[in-house]
């Protein structure tokens, strides 16, 4: 039950904290590394929800929240986060930020190299070659 009311707290951003690295410091001295994976977890999918129902920015809201978590938890290395950082990436172009979801994209794509997942890097560097097109046209 307290691992229930922890996910909601911090999925619903009422924790009485000043920052979202705070909110995750709390979390830390709060509960155990298994509970803490399991609230990153919950995250996403609640990101992944409210993309698919058109709230990007509470989607954004709560993927940066599960990367500021699983960063605290040592897991930016996993294999998963290139996809939260082309999530990021799709959630920045929805909203009108072509340059920001560029800067996620080649993240990805980095990220995918580094873990050699070829086909999942060839989709972020297809995504940061349309968005550079994109960016560049914006930035003039």
């Amino acid at each position: 039950m307290r691992t229930l009311v922890a996910i909601l707290v911090f999925c619903s951003g009422f924790l009485f904290a000043n920052s979202e690295r705070e909110e995750v410091r709390h979390l830390m001295e709060t509960y155990d590394h298994g509970t803490l994976l399991l609230i990153s977890n919950e995250l996403v999918q609640t990101a992944f929800q409210e993309e698919k129902a058109g709230d990007f920015e509470l989607a954004l809201v709560h993927i940066n929240r599960a990367l500021l978590l699983r960063e605290e938890l040592g897991l930016l290395a996993h294999q998963s986060t290139g996809s939260l950082f082309l999530m990021k990436s799709y959630l920045f172009k929805e909203l009108g930020n072509i340059c920001e979801a560029h800067t996620w994209a080649e993240q990805a794509k980095q990220h995918f190299q580094s873990k050699g997942q070829k086909s999942m890097e060839e989709k972020a560097k297809k995504e940061t070659d349309r968005l550079s097109s994109h960016c560049s046209v914006a930035t003039r």
